[in-house]
């Protein structure tokens, strides 16, 4: 499911809500550290963003068949009108309290522009029709990982997790994601397919990093990494047979090559 971040992690959903100025909510609410990465929820092209008194900077990605996703409270934006974005890729970053919020947080809009409700326009409950948007299939992000290199991975339903050749920890807190910040090589966005690719590919990464034919147990890698992702209560579906196999055969290919 194409959400920016977990539905497990939403603060405020869509609907009434008792707050007189507004009442009508329009999206829903992560609340999040400022400087947190946002991914876009789904391949697009950037068709506006901006800056309000409400909304601090924002993103709008046109996704086709109608339907758009928006991004606000944002501290930065680091895409532009136009630009082709995909699945996971860094948009901007959440934004400091701004104006009448009550914290730093994340504000997502899913928008139907076929729609034209008398109270809400186009907006549509986003957790209740994301699944209208069609994830994009899984790209090629070249991941290499050696000696002591570490990288930090994202994606929009499995978090974030920092990764090095025989390691993974999954960051489970905003303060854990910035103090990575000096252990890192880079950051790689990508999607919930990819995610688990790389973290299978970093724990079996001995082998491939030293050349070594050795026998890695790929299906056993995949379940104790699903095992710790559910260990922080976000529900994970894989076909682990599946998974382990892809793993298997990037691995033959890297070390024959």
């Amino acid at each position: 499911m194409p959400l920016p971040f977990p539905a497990a992690q939403v603060g405020a959903r869509f609907g009434k809500r008792n707050y007189p100025p507004n009442p009508y909510h329009k999206g829903i609410d992560y609340p999040l550290r400022a400087g947190t990465p946002v991914p876009a929820a789904a391949a697009g092209t950037v068709i506006g963003t901006g800056h309000t008194a409400g909304f601090n900077h924002w993103v709008e990605i046109d996704h086709g068949h109608s339907l758009t996703t928006r991004y606000h409270m944002l501290g930065t934006v680091q895409v532009a009108r136009g630009q082709k974005v995909a699945e996971g890729q860094t948009i901007g970053t959440v934004g400091p309290k701004f104006g009448v919020s009550t914290g730093e947080h994340l504000h997502f809009e899913l928008h139907d522009k076929t729609r034209r409700d008398p109270i809400y326009g186009t907006a549509i409950d986003p957790l209740a029709n994301i699944g209208r948007l069609t994830p994009a299939a899984p790209a090629s992000i070249p991941l290499t990982l050696i000696g002591d290199t570490m990288i930090r991975i994202q994606s929009p339903g499995r978090g974030i997790a920092l990764i090095g050749a025989g390691y993974y920890r999954h960051l489970t807190t905003n303060e854990e994601v910035e103090q990575s910040g000096p252990l890192m090589e880079k950051h790689v966005n990508g999607n919930d397919r990819q995610f688990d690719l790389w973290v299978s590919m970093a724990l079996a990464g001995r082998a491939a990093v030293t050349g070594e034919r050795a026998a890695v147990d790929t299906t056993g890698v995949v379940e104790q990494v699903l095992a710790g992702i559910r260990a922080t209560g976000v529900s994970v579906s894989v076909d682990v047979a599946a998974v382990a196999k892809a793993v298997n055969d990037d691995l033959i290919a890297r070390i024959a090559g």
